[in-house]
């Protein structure tokens, strides 16, 4: 890798980081999924309770019934590379990935 890819990587990095942070409410190192229906609000996307569950199970990949951030950082990677799309785009891409 190039400098510049390792910094931009490393940029990304911190961001999720940081994302992941404001989103732990309690600070317990998870997002729960009262955590994780809020997020999604504050991105703008109107969930329902029934739809942040199914997220919910499709994020939470060692069904523990939270989310850690190697889950977290794993699926804001995938966001990232959605990054150049409109938000609507986006929001499709994401209830497309969750079917909801």
């Amino acid at each position: 890798e190039d400098e510049e890819s390792k910094k931009n990587s490393k940029d990304s990095d911190s961001e999720i980081r940081e994302l992941f942070r404001i989103f732990d409410k309690n600070h317990d190192n998870t997002i729960s999924s009262g955590e994780l229906g809020k997020m999604l609000r504050c991105m703008g996307m109107d969930v329902t309770e029934a739809e942040v569950a199914t997220i919910m199970k499709e994020l939470d990949k060692n069904g523990n019934g939270k989310i850690e951030y190697k889950e977290f950082k794993a699926f804001m990677q995938e966001e990232m590379k959605r990054s150049e799309e409109s938000p609507q785009e986006q929001e499709k891409a994401i209830r497309m990935a969750f079917k909801v």
